[in-house]
């Protein structure tokens, strides 16, 4: 009853947060300050409520951010705050894997947990990141960063796997798979690493064609 009650309030939340999306977004541009100051803000405030949530639970292995929603809100916070180019293919590609989880939401806190609410927040935030992107700074990303950026997927999935089993952890959801849980770990990876690379490259043709066509308006 609780997961259904979970999913009720996260799924009504995206489509709130949709709809207010795509009425502003053709203004987005006029107020790109302040919508940065506030995804920075509520970013920096669910990474920091989320580590003393670990802290207070004790499962101080979770402290290491290995798990793409947590990178993804420390690369999105840290690119809001400094602006690095290099950084940008990252904040685009990570935030749509972290926004995955949307999908089949891995959750099993009481409402009472603070990641309850953190996982709801900071997704729906990532979800839209890559289309603030595309809509204000008109960016996709080059062939070479799609290439860079999808290494950095396979070297941090190698990384989890090879630290999962001393710390007895799931990073990545590698361990307890919330899909196909009858695949071996090697086969998992390999079926993750097809389906990233497919959505990556899908992101990339929509991307490429939205601005080609200009289907991305200038604010009235």
């Amino acid at each position: 009853m609780e997961t259904t009650i979970f999913k009720v309030i996260l799924y009504t939340s995206l489509v709130l947060f949709t709809v207010l999306f795509f009425k502003n977004i053709n203004n987005m541009k006029k107020h790109q300050t302040r919508i940065e100051k506030t995804f920075f803000i509520i970013l920096l405030t669910v990474i920091i409520v989320r580590q003393i949530t670990y802290i207070a639970m004790k499962e101080y292995t979770w402290l290491i951010p290995l798990h793409f929603c947590n990178i993804s809100a420390i690369i999105v916070a840290y690119w809001l705050y400094t602006k690095k180019p290099q950084l940008i293919s990252y904040v685009y590609l990570f935030s749509f894997l972290a926004a995955a989880a949307l999908v089949y939401p891995a959750v099993d806190y009481s409402w009472k947990n603070p990641l309850y609410y953190t996982f709801i927040i900071d997704h729906i935030i990532l979800l839209y990141v890559p289309l603030y992107l595309l809509v204000v700074y008109q960016y996709v990303p080059s062939i070479n960063e799609f290439i860079k950026t999808f290494i950095s997927v396979v070297v941090l999935l190698l990384i989890g796997y090879f630290l999962n089993t001393p710390l007895n952890e799931n990073f990545f959801y590698l361990t307890d798979k919330p899909l196909f849980p009858q695949l071996t770990t090697e086969v998992y990876m390999f079926v993750y690493l097809i389906v990233v690379l497919l959505i990556f490259s899908l992101i990339q043709v929509i991307g490429t064609y939205s601005l080609k066509k200009n289907k991305i308006k200038e604010p009235i």
